[in-house]
């Protein structure tokens, strides 16, 4: 069976929940309902995924039941700390890949010590690998359990500006140094239920230095955006947009932050080594300066009459623990980015007498699609991608591995694939494919690379360009002793001192123009074997590959690579054989002399 990827995802007080919000009572705007269903309706590459939704709040009076139905939950009166039932089946905070917060409560003016049992609990979680993303709002909105976790309570901002008791001080919600994302709508005002709309903000995404590439003809020094913002479609550059956003940030003093684990003191972002594993601002938000933002509804909770003061500031956060074998870290400046209200329309206009029922802020990013109907605008399907890719990035790493061989299995049963690939679904030992297959059976040179450009390609539909380069990393780093030396190339992320040998640039340079040996050729070939093998080794009764599978089919995938490596250098010893030839009849060309005419007589 395919890997099963557990999410935890949890929220707090009386107006947070999983439920969708359809009728005009405000009482599930801040919701995930919507965002919950853009998770489960998700075609997985190389996993499923299992999601329990978890509320601290503990019951009302009406009892558990009640309050399960009331939000939509699966656990109420949940703690970090503590064992909790899902249907029936005992859990635990360590059966979980990642956990989702989304926190609303606001914490008093100090920490409360009772909570030291459940910040242990969380960051010994993380210590073994579990991913953790978090969020708030403006001001301490989350601040309760937010400002407890290590790492989640450096990266973003928690505290009130009101009384930061000395810590930085997260943006005020109302005021001329609100955070306002809100883009006008159709009327070129700016109201804080635009937020609502289909018009989302556009986000400034890092980028990170590839390797070398021809474009337009010119030689193009390739870059890409983190992860989290890669799509299938391109950079994601959009998130919803809201009135007061919070702050994400890389901290000053990172390098000799502590917390306690197990009664010791620790590094927050142990660095193993590797002096600059930081956190990471990876996108950056813009405050559109000179305007209010009146309210139609709810007018004294929302309307700001202060002009807006413009600003540019941290929209999303991530740390790459992974790379000093901890859980990796994502934070975000608001959860109005993932809020039933942001997404499917304010429905608390509904009750407005007069309000215009076909007013596109009732129904968010869902727009006619021509035939009656709606559909997802193009700025909401890349905020989908940023959705699927929270939980691509936050798997621990012990577990990519077997995740990406099932990757290769899910692409290997594309129907062009099935159709072409030897021993497609034959279940053949994991243990002894290379010995089964052989050079007849696939193992040839070129049908690889062949097969490799068609995996990229999927991968790239699948995944975005970013997908490309991460299974190269998963896959070749544990196997072949040079990867640090084309490192920069297939994975740009990778800020760690390299011991790359001087010459590497310029011989990236003749290999993009065609003049120097590609490693890229060898790693699309071994791709293709990976997926000929995979392929190979699945069910087609039983979708899946079991972990004791992967480790076979990795370990005999190494020795094929081997043999591509040998198929390789011979063609490298053959094109410079090809190579000299050339260079010898060019030589010729060049020696010769041009031939001579007598006067007056004209060359035809």
């Amino acid at each position: 069976m395919k890997p099963l990827v557990r999410i935890l995802i949890v929220t707090d007080r009386y107006d947070g929940g999983f439920l969708h919000w359809t009728s005009h009572e405000p009482n599930r705007a801040f919701h995930l309902g919507e965002f919950i269903d853009v998770l489960l309706n998700t075609t997985w590459l190389g996993f499923k995924i299992e999601i329990t939704k978890a509320h601290r709040d503990a019951p009302g009076p009406g009892g558990e039941a009640a309050m399960k139905a009331s939000t939509g939950a699966d656990v109420v009166g949940f703690r970090f700390d503590q064992g909790f039932t899902v249907n029936g089946v005992a859990r635990v905070l360590a059966d979980y890949d990642m956990v989702l917060l989304f926190a609303i409560e606001r914490g008093a003016e100090d920490i409360d010590p009772a909570f030291a049992p459940q910040t242990e609990a969380i960051a010994q979680y993380m210590e073994k690998g579990g991913g953790f993303f978090a969020t708030g709002d403006h001001e301490d909105l989350g601040s309760e359990v937010g400002r407890i976790i290590p790492r989640v309570r450096s990266m973003r901002r928690w505290w009130s500006p009101y009384n930061p008791k000395g810590h930085p001080p997260a943006p005020e919600g109302q005021g001329s140094d609100r955070y306002d994302t809100v883009r006008p709508g159709p009327d070129h005002v700016v109201q804080f239920e635009d937020q609502s709309d289909e018009i989302a903000q556009e986000i400034h995404p890092a980028w990170y230095s590839g390797g070398i590439k021809i474009s337009g003809g010119y030689l193009a020094k390739s870059r890409y955006p983190h992860p989290l913002l890669c799509s299938p479609a391109g950079v994601i550059t959009y998130l919803p947009d809201h009135m007061h956003e919070g702050h994400c940030e890389v901290p000053d003093n990172f390098e000799t932050l502590t917390y306690k684990l197990a009664g010791a003191t620790v590094a927050e972002f142990p660095t193993d080594g590797d002096p600059d594993l930081a956190p990471e601002v990876i996108a950056t938000g813009d405050v559109i300066g000179g305007h209010t933002t009146p309210a139609i509804a709810n007018a004294d909770n929302f309307t700001d009459t202060d002009i807006v003061t413009a600003r540019s500031f941290g929209v999303i956060a991530a740390w790459d623990g992974h790379r000093v074998k901890r859980g990796r870290v994502v934070v975000d400046s608001t959860w109005h980015h993932f809020f039933n209200i942001n997404l499917t329309g304010d429905m608390a206009l509904k009750g407005l007498g007069g309000f215009p029922q076909n007013d596109q802020r009732l129904f968010g990013f869902y727009i006619p699609d021509g035939n009656g109907g709606r559909k997802a605008s193009p700025h909401y399907e890349a905020i989908k991608a940023y959705y699927r890719n929270i939980i691509y990035w936050l798997i621990p790493a012990k577990r990519h591995k077997v995740v990406w061989w099932n990757a290769l299995l899910d692409i290997a049963a594309f129907p062009r694939l099935k159709e072409e690939l030897p021993y497609h679904g034959q279940s053949l030992d994991p243990g002894r494919i290379g010995d089964k297959l052989g050079p007849q059976g696939g193992f040839d040179f070129q049908r690889c690379y062949y097969w490799g450009g068609l995996a990229d390609q999927y991968l790239a539909m699948a995944r975005g360009a970013c997908g490309r380069l991460i299974i190269r990393d998963i896959l070749y780093k544990p196997k072949i002793p040079w990867w640090e030396w084309i490192q920069e190339t297939y994975d740009p992320w990778e800020r760690a001192p390299i011991d790359q040998r001087p010459e590497f640039e310029r011989f990236a340079v003749l290999g993009a123009l065609g003049l120097a040996p590609r490693p890229e050729v060898l790693l699309q070939a071994g791709l293709g074997a990976a997926l000929l093998m995979a392929g190979a080794v699945g069910d087609a009764r039983a979708p899946g590959l079991s972990a004791k599978a992967v480790e076979a089919l990795d370990a005999a995938w190494g020795q094929s690579l081997e043999r591509l490596t040998e198929a390789y250098e011979a063609r490298l010893e053959e094109g410079l054989r090809l190579g000299a030839g050339f260079k010898d009849v060019l030589g010729r060309r060049a020696s010769a002399k041009p031939p001579t005419t007598e006067p007056g007589v004209t060359k035809r």
